[in-house]
């Protein structure tokens, strides 16, 4: 499965980057299943705001 969510930590702050370019971001069934996985992460880490 190919890379498409980038994050990046400063601090406390996460940030999400969608990183699809030559699809222009545009959301398929493993980008989603990627972003649910790492936003669901991000949730439950009490590093991040």
């Amino acid at each position: 499965m190919e890379k498409f969510i980038d994050v990046m930590r400063h601090g406390k702050i996460a940030e999400v980057v969608l990183n699809r370019p030559e699809t222009y971001n545009a959301f398929n069934l493993e980008m989603i299943s990627s972003l649910a996985k790492v936003l669901t992460g991000l949730a439950t880490d009490d590093q991040v705001y």
